[in-house]
């Protein structure tokens, strides 16, 4: 189909100018139902991405492009979780990256520098000489270096402003009037460019001089990743729509989720103002939302008499783009020594599941980020300890810890010793790890079984229901694994063994034939035995305490008399009227209010909830009867 817009030829004069359009691209790419699909939160460091906010993912592609190629060497495991999950087409995930806090935005910042001259030219209608002051413009571009703070961005680039009369020493001021900075810290940002465009096409449309932003990436060809139309008139508004620059490209929904920009109106004006002061007859000044401070031509393509753009600067249309600078990885860096690097990513991995200096917050808020599921992903020990304290506080998701990759079962039990106090039914814990194949580069990596829960706890959930133990040969074969690889093994038969790692509250894989494993245990941490000693009873009452938190919520401020109770207890019961005999056996609820609670407006909830029987052990009991 042809393509969107107004195709403009390159060139004005007569030439045919021939565009393909490839209506035939697919990608290769696992799509989720954002709808009804469980969710997983994922912390991790990659290649590139906004940091420290939580951006929700629904595909590979999607997690892809904005995080990159995940990097096992440099990021281990916790990089391959998402990519996992959403691979499985039954998770969404809520993701998070975290960055070193030396690493520093890539940027770019258009600079004019402007010069005032009076120079002497032949007047084209009665031929006599005269003078003539005009404002020449010759634009460069620089880029800040040591960007750690993108709410320093704007404050750095009105910092280079050398204004006029200040000149240096070939006559310039200096007008910083555009900077664009990527959105994530990282070296990854060195291979974006924006190119500034005159947009004829808009022009005819409104009153305004508009442009085409356009983000360019090289990261492997140079391709266009985004187009704005958009002017440099800071008050632009067309059918209750701003066209601002900073606006369009900033916008929340449907701005860039690349790079941010600054527009440094002040320095705009300045510029114009000196163009004004040129001018003998004010009257003939062309409008402020008119002028054309890139190009110097004006909307129907003549020149601006006493403003020149030099030939000479930096050409902001320029095909290719121009090049953001001054991006890196800090202590996250290829070349930083392993010890250093994960060093830097424990206290930064601790920060985010925290939601201190300068993480996303949301990740503390069980409304803001709603999520079913925690997975550790081999994190160290301070890691482990603030996802515990995230799960406790959110208390709306289950957390699944490991071990790491210990290879015996004395390690494992060492490792529980040690996690003893950590006793609550949203908790489980993990103990062994296996060989797989890295999905991108191939070569063999350790992961922990969080791994396989990630890529098969939500197609489990999505096809049996979160009532179904995910344990057993039908449900929790594990796959993808290097042969004979899990460890430490578990033999079926060994019961000493199971015994004290089941009573320690752990979960494990046992090996039920050669190169067989299959998960045996689904107990929560809990240290005492109860029916919320059992993961899928768990995933059944978080479930609908969820729903019950939103239901009350939404019914706070309004009026409660006992006609009312009855009604918010009919639709409660409605909502949950196929949980009986599917997700549990029975259950009750009630809205009510004691003398004590009607006084003070509270109304109170209850919800009895009776679980269905598990056979978990078996008695085989065999006769041998008297022949005679």
């Amino acid at each position: 189909m042809p393509q969107a817009g107004q195709i403009v030829p390159s060139y004005t004069v007569p030439h045919v100018m021939t565009v393909i359009n490839d209506n035939t691209v697919f990608e290769e790419s696992v799509n989720v139902n954002p709808s009804n699909s469980p969710r997983l939160l994922c912390v991790f460091a990659s290649t590139k991405g906004e940091d420290g906010v939580i951006k929700y993912m629904n595909s590979t592609t999607e997690y892809l492009a904005e995080y990159g190629t995940p990097n096992f060497n440099l990021y281990g495991q916790a990089c391959l979780m998402p990519y996992a999950a959403l691979f499985s087409g039954n998770a969404r995930v809520a993701c998070m990256r975290i960055m070193a806090p030396d690493a520093t935005y890539s940027n770019i910042v258009v600079v004019a520098k402007v010069k005032r001259e009076t120079i002497i030219e032949v007047d084209p209608e009665t031929n006599i000489e005269r003078e003539v002051e005009k404002v020449f413009v010759k634009y460069e571009t620089v880029s800040i270096d040591k960007l750690t703070d993108k709410n320093s961005f704007g404050i750095e680039v009105e910092a280079l402003t050398v204004p006029f009369p200040d000149v240096d020493d070939e006559g310039y001021s200096t007008y910083p009037i555009l900077g664009f900075r990527s959105k994530g810290r990282g070296a990854y940002g060195n291979s974006l460019r924006v190119r500034v465009s005159s947009d004829a096409n808009s022009d005819a449309e409104n009153n305004y001089k508009n442009y085409m932003f356009e983000v360019l990436s090289s990261e492997t060809t140079l391709v266009r990743k985004e187009l704005f139309r958009c002017t440099l008139d800071e008050s632009a508004v067309v059918s209750h729509t701003t066209l601002s620059s900073d606006d369009v490209l900033n916008d929340v929904e449907v701005g860039s989720g690349v790079i941010e920009s600054y527009t440094a109106v002040g320095n705009l004006h300045a510029i114009y103002d000196m163009y004004v002061d040129t001018l003998v007859d004010k009257s003939t000044a062309i409008a402020y939302d008119q002028f054309d401070f890139i190009t110097g031509l004006t909307k129907d393509g003549h020149a601006i008499g006493t403003y020149v753009i030099e030939a000479d600067g930096v050409a902001l249309d320029r095909i290719d783009g121009m090049v953001f600078e001054a991006g890196n990885d800090g202590a996250f860096g290829a070349d930083v020594e392993a010890e250093t690097r994960e060093a830097a990513m424990t206290a930064e991995y601790v920060k985010a599941f925290s939601g201190t200096d300068g993480y996303d917050k949301a990740i503390r808020s069980k409304r803001r980020t709603p999520v079913e599921w925690i997975m550790d992903a081999n994190f160290p020990q301070e890691v482990k300890l603030a996802m515990v304290e995230l799960a406790l506080h959110r208390y709306d998701a289950r957390l699944i810890l490991d071990a790491g990759i210990l290879s015996t079962t004395t390690q494992c039990e060492s490792w529980l010793d040690n996690i003893k106090p950590i006793h609550d039914p949203i908790i489980s814990k993990e103990t062994q790890h296996y060989m797989t194949r890295d999905p991108f580069t191939y070569k063999v990596i350790p992961v922990t079984t969080t791994y396989f829960m990630a890529q098969y706890l939500p197609p489990h959930v999505a096809t049996f229901g979160n009532q179904t133990p995910f344990v057993g040969e039908n449900y929790a074969l594990l796959t993808g694994h290097i042969k004979n690889s899990l460890k430490p093994v578990i033999d079926a038969d060994d019961l000493v063994t199971k015994e004290r790692i089941y009573q320690a509250r752990a979960n494990f894989f046992e090996c039920i034939a050669e190169n067989t494993f299959i998960r045996g245990t689904q107990g929560t941490s809990q240290n005492y035995w109860s029916d919320l000693s059992e993961e899928n009873n768990m995933e059944v009452v978080l479930d609908m305490k969820r729903q019950l938190e939103t239901f009350v919520s939404a019914r706070l401020y309004n009026f409660a008399e006992p006609e009312d109770r009855k009604r918010f207890t009919d639709d409660a019961d409605r909502m949950f009227a196929d949980y009986r005999n599917k997700k549990c056996r029975d259950f009750s609820i009630r809205f009510d209010m004691n003398k004590w609670e009607e006084e003070r407006s509270i109304i109170h909830c209850y919800l009895e909830v009776t679980f269905k029987t598990l056979a978990k052990r078996g008695i085989i009991e065999i006769d041998i009867n008297k022949r005679v």
